[in-house]
């Protein structure tokens, strides 16, 4: 059962994030980089009636939804709340180093999880690197990448991965289904609020919970396929 599990998460992982490089590479290639800030210079009311998928997709949910202050900044401040997940399981790595007196001692999924950190900051460097489009509006800091929004794999990456990890060192169920809903919770807050805010675009958020949701569906299946389950 644990290792049909493991599979499954890493099937869902691999498909996940072929999905997103499947969007990046549709968004490269229909030139949503140029059309998303020529749209922003002459206005949301012209159209340009090419016809690309993307374009017109992205277009038509951003005028849905236009933009709200109030979303932008809740899904700042949910933004900051969740680095509280990285600190609190170094700290737990920290407390374990200490008291066990060996690297080799401390609960291994927690290497597995430091792992899925780093990968996704590197996708993060990448992507601010890597312009694939630019933001719908100009913020104070000018014009900024926008694919995938950064806000979306952060917090997804940390939220989703908390509800896994924690949920495994939880003996109490009702706490343990607690904490799972109050991390998806967070992420679907986050991941709509930042279109509803309207500093991206559709294909940014879903971008962005693609790339997360495979990156922590690939570390979950290693976990499971790999590491014992922590002692209580």
């Amino acid at each position: 059962m644990k290792k049909n599990k493991s599979t499954l998460c890493l099937l869902l992982g691999a498909i996940y994030l072929a999905l997103f490089f499947a969007v990046t590479i549709g968004l490269v290639c229909s030139g949503f980089g140029d059309f998303s800030y020529d749209r922003f210079i002459t206005g949301l009311g012209d159209r340009l009636g090419d016809g690309r998928f993307f374009c017109e997709l992205n277009l038509e949910m951003y005028e849905l939804f236009g933009n709200n202050p109030f979303w932008y900044d809740l899904t700042e401040i949910l933004g900051l709340v969740c680095f509280l997940f990285p600190l609190a399981f170094a700290g737990m790595g920290l407390f374990q180093l200490c008291k066990r007196k060996s690297l080799k001692k401390v609960d291994k999924d927690l290497y597995f999880l430091a792992g899925l950190y780093v990968v996704a900051g590197i996708f993060y460097v990448l992507f601010e690197k890597i312009v694939i489009n630019y933001r719908p509006i100009i913020t104070e800091d000018g014009i900024e990448a926008s694919f995938p929004s950064s806000h979306t794999v952060l917090v997804c990456v940390f939220a989703g991965s908390a509800a896994f990890f924690l949920a495994r060192r939880i003996r109490n169920r009702w706490l343990r289904v607690g904490v799972v809903v109050l991390c998806a919770a967070l992420t679907a807050l986050v991941s709509f609020g930042r279109l509803l805010a309207g500093v991206h675009w559709f294909t940014d958020v879903l971008g962005g919970v693609l790339l997360a949701g495979g990156l922590v569906l690939l570390c979950k299946g290693l976990v499971l396929r790999f590491c014992a389950r922590p002692q209580r």
